[in-house]
């Protein structure tokens, strides 16, 4: 194969790749009408160069008339560069009202060549001398009266899309100005192959060199404009983002005031109550319960205030060494005060010291003491185990408090960790967060194993500190 035929070859091969870059765009609806014009030039470069590489040599490859397909490629491409053009320049409506008369005519010829009208008799074969290589190829008589109609048409053609190349490289600048540039290069290989064709000068064609240099600017041009569009999107994106973190921080206020108003407007209507009822001359019997009222309401909303600081401060938990199950003891007065029977059980080993922050872990347990009382309601029983476990090659201690109540389903238990997430009338849903929360600082974990009509356990693992390295001795 002669290096000219080598080159045409790799041009080729460049333009089927671009080709299936935008058929895979177009597959998801990404191109707009300047895109589909230039997948209309590549496709007509494809086969403008594939002619072209199979009608060098002295036979001719299969029974097809590659010259005829050469020019038709050709034809076809002078409306669809002069309609790509306007679309960049974006020209007014009535300069594209020459598009379709542009397209009639260039599809006559195009209907014309591929009937042998245009290229006649038998192709004869060229040589071309190029310092040490000999270039042959095929050429074909172009009938004079096709001459006469299609090389006005042609010159037509360049000159219009030229001039609208400049106007949109003079609007958009950068990358367009290659564009206009290598479409004066294709214009000019367009008049040289015409001429070289017309009068059998010994020269090579070109075009599709030329038309090469063009493609690429384009791709440029399109490359960068949707570098643009992929910037833009971001930019979008992020604006969007923003605005749905800003409502759903909105909205984690206005359902956060809604639970606190709700959960505090109870106790303060009983506070106020039994205020009222102090102010009054009572029985020192029903003072003490008015005031064990107020204490009880006070610490309700103590602990609702508590658990909101929880979950919204930063957490630093400050280890300090204790013993597992005091502080598992410390913590059933949910239990003991909703009467709810409770059996502890724990192993040897396991009671050994840990270090953890005492009263972070507290306010943990006695969250999910709470919620497993509330599931049971008036009855069941409560069993919480001590173990020293192991988990991911970490040790550690493990409390499972264990429930005989109504259990969850997947998706109530899938939930469960999310912070405003409660089934029950009144709570705040703080609770199970808080745990996973606290847990999590300490670099422990929560794991709830439930079902539908089955209980619930709730296994905390704290995690053993590293033991240091003996130091040596020397």
């Amino acid at each position: 194969m002669n290096p000219f035929a080598s080159v045409t070859f790799a041009w080729l091969t460049v333009y089927v790749f671009l080709l299936a870059n935008f058929v895979f765009l177009g597959l998801f609806r990404r191109l707009l009408g300047d895109a589909r014009c230039f997948g209309a030039l590549l496709v007509l470069s494809v086969l403008y160069d594939l002619a072209s590489v199979l009608r060098y040599g002295h036979q001719p490859v299969g029974p097809i008339p590659w010259e005829q397909v050469r020019i038709a490629a050709g034809l076809g491409s002078m409306p669809v560069a002069l309609d790509l053009a306007m679309r960049l320049a974006d020209a007014p409506p009535q300069a594209r009202r020459w598009l379709k008369p542009a397209y009639a005519w260039f599809a006559v010829l195009f209907a014309l060549n591929l009937f042998g009208v245009v290229v006649h008799d038998h192709e004869y074969v060229q040589r071309v001398v190029l310092g040490p290589f000999t270039i042959i190829y095929r050429e074909a008589h172009i009938a004079p009266a096709a001459q006469v109609a299609m090389f006005p048409a042609i010159l037509a053609a360049l000159v219009s899309t030229s001039f609208y190349f400049f106007r949109a490289a003079r609007a958009q600048g950068r990358w367009m100005w290659g564009v206009a540039l290598s479409y004066l290069l294709v214009a000019c290989g367009v008049v040289h192959d015409s001429t070289t064709g017309v009068t059998h000068l010994p020269s090579p064609f070109l075009l599709e060199h030329f038309m090469f240099i063009h493609i690429g600017a384009l791709s440029l041009v399109f490359t960068a404009r949707l570098a643009e569009e992929l910037s833009r999107r971001d930019d979008e994106l992020a604006r969007v983002r923003d605005a749905l973190q800003q409502r759903e921080a909105l909205a984690a206020v206005g359902e956060l005031s809604a639970i606190v108003a709700h959960e505090v407007r109870n106790p303060l209507a009983i506070i106020l109550n039994a205020v009222a009822s102090l102010r009054r001359p009572i029985a020192t019997r029903e003072r003490d319960l008015l005031l064990g009222i107020l204490e009880e309401e006070a610490d309700r909303i103590n602990r609702i205030v508590t658990d909101l600081l929880t979950l919204a401060r930063p957490l630093h938990p400050e280890a300090r060494e204790i013993l597992p199950k005091e502080l598992i003891i410390r913590c059933l007065g949910p239990a003991e005060r909703a009467g709810t029977e409770v059996e502890l059980r724990s192993s040897p080993e396991a009671e050994t010291p840990i270090q953890c922050d005492a009263h972070l872990l507290r306010h943990a347990l006695e969250n999910v003491i709470e919620n497993a009382v509330q599931a049971m309601g008036t009855g069941g029983a409560l069993t919480i185990t001590l173990t020293r476990k192991t988990r991911q090659g970490v040790a550690g201690r493990e409390i499972a408090v264990i429930d005989t109540g109504e259990g969850m389903n997947t998706e109530v238990r899938n939930s469960a960790r999310k912070a405003f997430f409660t089934t029950r009338t009144t709570g705040t849903g703080l609770g199970l967060a808080i745990v996973d929360r606290i847990l999590t600082a300490h670099r422990g974990a929560v794991d709830i194993e439930s079902s539908r009509g089955e209980g619930t356990t709730v296994r905390l693992f704290v995690p053993e500190p590293p033991t240091a390295a003996p130091t040596p001795q020397a």
